[in-house]
C-alpha cells in the first residue's frame, strides 16, 4: 500500500504456517531439551574430564537448538516486509524485531517476472529420494516473483501467507519507468 505523505510503497506478509512443519520442530525441539546430554551436573563432569570436549559438546547443543528455535519462530512469527521508494526495492524478513534487510537499486533489476504455483520443495515423504515412498504434503505457493540484479536471481514470495505479486510487479514497473523517464 502506498503510504500517505510519502512516495513509498510498503507490503507486510507473513509466513505460511505448516503445520507438519511446526509438529516437527516442536516434537524435536522437546526431545532436544528434555533428552540433551547437557545439564548443570554433566557439564561440570565434561570440563572436568577435558575441557575442550566440555565445550565442544555445549557449543554443539547451543548451536543445534538455536537453529531449531529460529526455524520454529520464523514459521510462528516471521514476516517479510517489502518496501519500495522512488530509487531502491528492499526486503526485510523480521523476527521479533529483528531483521535481515536486502536492498536493491531499482535501476539494477530487470526482467521482473511472475511464476504460478512454484512448488517451494518443502515435503515430507517416507522412502527414498528416487521415486519410491509416500508424499505427505507438497506445498505450494499461489505466486512468486523473480528479478534479477547484478548477474544473480532473487525471488520474493516464498513460503509467505498471501503474497500479492501483481501489485508489486507493477509497483517495480511503474517506479522504473519513472526513473528511465528522468
Amino acid at each position: 500500500m502506498n503510504d500517505p505523505g510519502t512516495n513509498t510503497y510498503s507490503l507486510t506478509i507473513p509466513t505460511k504456517k505448516n503445520t507438519l512443519t511446526l509438529i516437527f520442530l516442536t516434537a524435536v525441539i522437546l526431545l532436544f531439551i528434555l533428552k540433551s546430554p547437557i545439564s548443570i551436573k554433566s557439564i561440570n563432569d565434561y570440563i572436568h574430564k577435558n575441557i575442550l570436549v566440555g565445550i565442544l559438546v555445549v557449543s554443539i547443543v547451543c548451536i543445534g537448538l538455536s537453529i531449531l528455535l529460529f526455524f520454529l519462530l520464523w514459521q510462528l512469527i516471521g514476516k517479510v516486509e517489502v518496501v519500495i521508494n522512488d530509487k531502491s526495492l528492499l526486503v526485510k524478513k523480521n523476527i521479533l524485531g529483528i531483521s535481515k534487510n536486502r536492498k536493491y537499486n531499482l535501476t539494477d533489476i530487470s526482467d521482473v517476472a511472475i511464476r504460478h504455483d512454484v512448488p517451494s520443495n518443502r515435503y515430507w515423504s517416507v522412502g527414498s529420494n528416487m521415486g519410491r515412498g509416500i508424499k505427505v504434503a507438497e506445498d505450494k505457493n499461489q505466486t512468486m516473483l523473480y528479478f534479477n540484479f547484478n548477474g544473480k536471481t532473487y525471488s520474493i514470495g516464498d513460503s509467505l501467507e498471501s503474497f500479492n505479486a501483481d501489485a508489486l510487479l507493477k509497483e517495480i514497473k511503474t517506479r522504473q519507468s519513472k526513473l528511465k523517464g528522468k
